[in-house]
């Protein structure tokens, strides 16, 4: 038999070994990669599930989604960006922040925010990405990206730590009406505590599924 032709049916049969084991490998892990830290008995399996499925969000290491860990507010504006569906900032919109430049993976979707005025920025007058989102920011997003809706303030909040003066009181009292949040603690929002990837994702979930 020709030397061509033996490293061919060699080269064939590696290559649909290769395919077969890839099929298989996909197939067996539900046709979508899994997260090792995201089992399948946590409150929040199906909406990451559900967020990955969509290509709201990635993992942070490989097969990690680091569900525990602060999501910045880069990574969160990004989430809720791809959740609404991507949308392309207007050309001509002018980029407010100093730290938020062409070569970041979150540009696009600040600058999208910006422009649809879900997000200001922070006082001293940047976005600040790779800081963590308090778990009022992420509600005031939220809010915003869906179009600020009136709501019914004649009903008491359940939380003791959200009153009228504070700025996420509006949008905590939409989640709360909307059913995508139900607080932290006993009574409590938890508004200046930090949002993790994992409540982020929580909320999408609840809000755009």
């Amino acid at each position: 038999m020709p030397k061509k032709l033996i490293i061919g049916i060699v080269a064939g049969v590696v290559l649909l070994a290769g395919i077969g084991v890839g099929v298989f490998f996909f197939l067996n892990r539900g046709g979508s990669p899994a997260f090792e830290d995201v089992p399948k008995n946590h409150f929040y399996y199906k909406p990451v599930q559900w967020a990955e499925k969509n290509g709201i969000i990635s993992g942070m290491f490989g097969d990690f989604f680091a569900p525990d860990e602060p999501c910045t507010r880069g990574q969160a504006m990004t989430f809720l960006w791809r959740a609404s569906g991507s949308p392309e900032p207007s050309p001509d919109f002018r980029n407010p922040f100093p730290d938020i430049s062409p070569d970041m993976y979150c540009y696009d979707a600040v600058l999208w925010a910006a422009e649809r005025r879900i997000t200001r920025g922070t006082d001293e007058g940047g976005f600040y990405p790779d800081g963590a989102i308090t778990r009022g920011q992420a509600m005031v997003f939220l809010y915003r990206a869906v179009g600020s809706p009136e709501v019914d303030d004649s009903k008491d909040l359940p939380f003791q730590d959200v009153t009228s003066s504070d700025y996420y009181e509006t949008a905590v009292r939409w989640a709360v009406g909307e059913k995508i949040t139900n607080g932290l603690a006993e009574n409590a929002f938890l508004a200046h505590d930090p949002c993790t990837r994992a409540q982020m994702v929580m909320f999408l979930y609840r809000c755009f599924k």
